[in-house]
């Protein structure tokens, strides 16, 4: 919406467009070098997009008092079943670092704990 709201409406309409060709079709053929790159800009998109919403759920969850991320991996379960999940571990640790201002070695332990691998 910036580019829109500062009046760069064919910049705007051409971002809108590249954001729906990710999610046009799920699970598009991946024998070609480009549906196999459109396959990963939909697993990261989906990856993101569901760990910003954990993130997001767990620091508005109060519980009668206020959260601390020591408690994330007791009240976080990112669990992978698929192949498809595969970037949210890194994905997670990124977000925790860069939006979250946390250091490695408490992303690497938060992230570990948080993990159920095929639970």
């Amino acid at each position: 919406m910036g580019n829109f709201n500062d009046g760069q409406y064919e910049a705007a309409a051409h971002f809108h467009s590249r954001a729906r060709q990710i999610c046009a079709f799920l699970y598009p053929g991946d024998a070609t070098e480009s549906g196999k790159l459109l396959r990963l800009k939909q697993q990261f998109f989906l990856c993101n997009a569901s760990l910003q919403n954990i993130i997001f759920r767990f620091k508005e969850r109060k519980d009668g008092g206020s959260w601390q991320w020591f408690e994330f991996p007791s009240k976080v379960v990112v669990q992978l079943n698929d192949t498809h999940p595969t970037l949210a571990f890194p994905e997670l640790m990124r977000l925790l670092m860069n939006d979250e201002g946390f250091g490695w070695d408490e992303v690497w332990d938060m992230t570990s704990k948080a993990s159920s691998v095929g639970s």
